[in-house]
């Protein structure tokens, strides 16, 4: 964490981080055009979900100043371990470690990809001109948990 001032003099607490994670859920559900939104007087754009887990300039500190790995040890593009999903690479570990402690399939269970309408940028997107499928077709690998 940065220094103390930059987050008010006090570091986010448990429930914070909490809250934040359950709002980034939501947000990525619940898309609108700007993260301000959220909080807008605007009742048809305001989210009581996000307005009730705390105040937007409280979120939108956290989100500056929380990072998940240490940017200084990122290796560089070029590099043969260069990993696009590096910034977030602590909370899929915790995230994967977790799902594989508590869910226990009851059969033989094979996921190879996920085939879904993308209308956005992504850099682990790939686009597979060859399947066919009702709209163009990008695969996002879905790596093992």
């Amino acid at each position: 964490m940065p220094d103390r001032r930059m987050l008010n003099g006090r570091k986010p607490t448990k429930e914070e981080i909490r809250h934040f994670i359950g709002m980034i859920q939501v947000m990525g559900v619940y898309q609108l055009p700007s993260v301000f939104d959220y909080w807008s007087q605007n009742p048809f754009l305001r989210t009581p979900r996000i307005t009730k887990g705390m105040p937007r300039d409280r979120f939108l500190q956290i989100l500056r100043y929380l990072h998940l790995n240490d940017n200084a040890k990122m290796p560089p593009r070029n590099h043969p371990q260069y990993d696009k999903l590096y910034k977030v690479q602590p909370f899929r570990e915790i995230l994967r470690r977790n799902t594989q402690s508590s869910y226990y399939p009851r059969q033989e269970v094979a996921v190879d990809e996920a085939m879904v309408l993308f209308n956005s940028r992504s850099a682990i997107k790939q686009y597979m001109p060859l399947i066919e499928t009702t709209y163009t077709s990008f695969s996002t690998p879905v790596s093992p948990l």
